[in-house]
């Protein structure tokens, strides 16, 4: 080491070195030390770096997005690998609501100090207001009407977030649609990268802006988050700033129009900018030398020339040996450095903003004393007199007390600023040398406050002398600061007419007005709304039909027209209204018309009921409906359904017929208690069926045959004839019919006769069956004596005659064994017959009783 090297004037190197001490490692903090060594001025302060994301994936309301929360996530990994960065704040998703968002702002207000950078990055979705052409955040709970804005963060109060936070720098890179209305594009030509463009930029005050699109839509998955990382991820230069980046990624984003400039409004200065340190630019830092040991932790001793140093400092500090850290050092205190090798070392003492250094010659067994002069920085006395008391006074961003001030500030330039609440705050530039006398007495302009209250339209802008100030900021309770005097506030909107107010602001008071603004309007009429829709919605209102026909003044605009449709689908559409027009608006419906709908019958449309005919028929009957496809159904209790579709069209009128049949009912009385009743049914066009109590109880309309008889009857002996009309309820009892049981008689007996007969087959069919079956035994037994001779022929004769005798046999034998076999297995079947003639005698004997007592009993 040379004396000399680290007594340089770099105090601000120095600063920035201690500051990260205390959050980096040892190697990351002589690494840092190496970067900025060589770029900021003497007198430049510089604090902490701050890395801040926001990104949503999840909405509660809108579209969920794939990439955000990745692409930021990523993006702090490349942050923190390759470039010094102190904190991280991180706001994702359900967290990242408009309180969440809100909140994390008001941290970085009360955390971020006056010498911070911030590096700031969004990531989400985004929307254009078409009227006030302002750009909005949407966050995590952010509503979708886009009238209302619910929870949305506009452009403007970011702008106002930004703007405020006390860092020196802040950078902010969004991604989402619309949000190039954020800054000011910058224009000419780029400036010339250089040490003195890191340094200029290091001394002044920035807020810059890099969007990925102007005021348009960015797709979901970014080319903007990509090539910003890749920018950084790349990079090799030992700093780099946004607009560095900005040249970088916009070359590679296509689908979209990035833009970079400074924040509308905001405290930026030329040629200011926030500036990122690459890590282990020039390398590995040195290794520690083995030589240096505090007086509490002494040294690994080795066979070589010692000696010591004994250090002496005015001030609090910390000593560095030959470039390498040895120990703190308080104010007034003193340490030694034993074991120190001998020869020529460099002895540093650095301060906060100061750094003190000697070269000394250490000798061997000898201690070399050493006592650092500097004390504290040079001040000089700073008087402050506005001419208004009670305003606070900051000096490099520090309050030191309020007007009049006077007191002893570091020598200098000093950046002096006064403010209140109730005056323009005045930021001016104070040199002084050591014990001088400086006064500082600016002309301050005194303020007062305007309030705006009361109901103003969405899109509604209040200007105050033709500067355009956000309702929510002067609708506030705190209203806009103003200079005191006369003012003019003027309301502009789309939907009203321009409104003049003027006002005079006075010192420390809220001047409040409540415009009354005057509406453009036109009116609207609407006709062919369908009897079913007795409420329409028109916009936010529900409103009677009938208010609609008579016609209505409306706000100029666009509004949304929804007729409710309780048979289908909605009709649905748009109607704008300009300012003195009268609009006629005809809803497009169409008729369906039935020709003639019977009597106590019900008509469903889409299955909800549309209309009744009650006690008389409707000839015709008319039903309107939007236009579209409908399932029609003409139903009544005594009368079957008729189902069809129609399509009705706009100005279209749609005639159908209606065919149904009627019915009534007939019911059977039985005479006796519990007996039972087959019914035979004998239709008008003669079929005959077996009918049912539920087929009696629904019957069309006609001329019908009853047959009827009991369970225990042989024949159907009931017979008559009913005529059933349309909700007829018949009656008919058997008791009241004429009944012959001597025809059940003489079936009884036709049946006996069969039943017999069938028995007696069955004993013939039985014996036959044995016969056939003796047959086949004696056919067996000569087939095989014919079967021997065949075996034991002596000649041709002999043989053929024997094999004919043995084939004639074997069929023979065949056809006995078939006829066998069928009459025995038949005979059973036969013989059921018996069981017949018992059951039949017991019938006819049953009825012969019946016919004894039929005078008796009279039935």
């Amino acid at each position: 080491m040379r004396i000399g090297r680290f007594f340089s004037g770099r105090l601000a190197a120095a600063a920035f070195a201690v500051l990260l001490a205390g959050t980096l490692s040892a190697e990351e903090y002589r690494g840092v030390r190496e970067v900025v060594r060589d770029l900021v001025a003497d007198d430049v302060a510089v604090g902490k770096t701050w890395a801040v994301f926001i990104a949503i994936d999840k909405y509660r309301y809108w579209r969920p997005l794939r990439n955000p929360v990745a692409d930021a996530r990523e993006l702090r990994e490349i942050l923190t690998r390759r470039y010094y960065i102190d904190e991280v704040i991180e706001l994702y998703d359900e967290e990242a609501t408009r309180g969440g968002i809100g909140r994390l702002f008001n941290d970085l207000f009360q955390k971020v100090g006056p010498q911070d950078s911030v590096f700031l990055y969004y990531a989400g979705h985004g929307y254009l207001d078409p009227l006030s052409k302002t750009g909005f955040w949407i966050p995590a709970d952010g509503g979708t009407d886009v009238y209302d804005q619910e929870r949305w963060l506009s452009n403007s109060i970011i702008r106002g977030y930004v703007s405020n936070i006390k860092a020196k720098d802040v950078a902010l890179f969004v991604d989402s649609c619309f949000s190039g209305d954020l800054l000011n594009p910058t224009r000419g030509a780029a400036s010339e990268i250089s040490n003195e463009y890191f340094k200029r930029a290091y001394e002044r005050v920035s807020r810059q802006v890099v969007t990925s699109g102007a005021s348009e839509t960015v797709p979901d998955t970014s080319e903007f988050a990509r090539q910003l990382r890749m920018a950084l991820e790349r990079n090799t230069r030992p700093y780099i700033d946004p607009m560095m980046i900005f040249n970088e990624l916009r070359l590679g984003v296509t689908k979209t129009t990035p833009l970079f400039g400074s924040i509308q409004g905001s405290v930026h200065q030329e040629g200011g900018s926030l500036v990122l340190f690459l890590k282990d630019v020039r390398g590995a830092a040195p290794e520690t030398s083995t030589a240096v040991a505090s007086a509490s932790a002494p040294a690994f001793r080795v066979e070589r020339d010692l000696g010591a140093v004994r250090v002496s400092t005015f001030d609090a500090g910390k000593l560095y040996l030959d470039g390498v850290y040895a120990a703190d050092v308080g104010a007034g205190r003193s340490i030694s450095l034993r074991d120190v090798e001998a020869g020529k070392h460099t002895i540093e003492m650095r301060y906060r903003s100061h750094t003190e250094t000697y070269e000394v010659e250490v000798v061997k067994d000898a201690t070399f004393e050493l006592a650092f002069v500097y004390e504290a920085n040079p001040t000089f006395e700073l008087s402050v007199d506005p001419g208004i008391e009670g305003l606070s006074v900051y000096v490099d961003g520090r309050f030191v007390g309020r007007t009049p001030f006077s007191g002893a500030v570091p020598a200098g330039e000093r950046r002096v600023r006064i403010e209140s609440e109730w005056v323009e705050v005045v930021e001016a530039t104070v040199r002084g040398e050591t014990r001088t006398r400086r006064v500082f007495a600016p002309e301050v302009t005194e303020l007062g406050a305007l309030r705006v209250v009361g109901e103003l339209p969405s899109g509604a802008v209040v200007s105050v002398d033709g500067r355009n100030v956000p309702f929510p900021r002067v609708s506030s309770a705190s209203g806009v600061k103003l200079p005191v005097g006369a003012h003019t506030v003027r309301v502009t909107g789309p939907t009203i007419r321009p409104l003049e107010l003027p006002v005079d602001i006075g010192s420390g008071r809220i001047f409040t007005v409540r415009p009354r603004p005057s509406y453009r309007t036109g009116s609207l009429r609407v006709s062919g709304i369908p009897e079913s829709a007795q409420r329409v919605e028109l916009g936010s209102e529900t409103l009677d039909a009938r208010s609609l026909l008579r016609g209505l003044d409306l706000v100029i605009g666009e509004y949304r027209l929804v007729v409710p449709n309780p048979y289908g689908e909605d009709f649905v559409d748009t109607i704008r209204v300009e300012e003195g027009g009268r609009v006629a608006y005809t809803v497009p419906s169409g008729r369906l018309v039935l020709d003639e709908v019977p009597e106590r019958m019900t008509v469903s449309i889409g299955g909800v009921e549309a209309l009744r005919s009650g006690e008389h028929s409707l000839s015709p009957a008319a039903i309107d409906l939007l236009p579209g496809e409908y399932r029609v159904r003409v139903w009544g209790e005594d009368a079957s359904d008729e189902s069809f579709r129609v399509r009705i069209g706009a100005e279209e009128t749609v005639r159908r017929q209606v065919t149904v049949d009627f019915y009534g009912a007939v019911g059977i009385e039985p005479p006796r208690a519990g007996g039972k009743v087959d019914v035979v049914l004998i239709r008008p066009d003669g079929v005959r069926t077996a009918a049912t109590s539920r087929e009696l109880s629904r019957l069309p309309v006609g001329e019908y045959t009853i047959m009827a008889r009991y369970v225990d009857d042989v024949a159907f002996a009931y017979r008559t004839s009913v005529a059933v009309g349309r909700g007829d309820r018949v009656a008919v009892s058997l008791a009241e019919l004429p009944y012959s049981p001597e025809h059940d008689l003489t079936i009884l007996e036709r049946d006996l006769e069969r039943a017999r007969n069938r028995a007696t087959g069955g004993w013939v069919s039985f014996f036959s069956g044995l016969f056939a079956v003796g047959v086949s035994v004696l056919a067996d037994r000569a087939g095989e004596e014919a079967m021997a001779e065949y075996r034991g022929a002596t000649s041709t004769a002999a043989a053929e005659a024997a094999r004919a005798r043995v084939e004639s046999l074997g069929g023979l034998f065949a056809v006995a064994v078939t006829g066998g076999v069928v009459g025995v297995s038949l005979a059973p079947i036969l013989w059921s017959g018996e069981a017949s003639v018992s059951e039949i005698k017991r019938k006819i004997a049953s009825t012969k009783a019946r016919i004894a007592r039929r005078g008796a009993e009279g039935y």
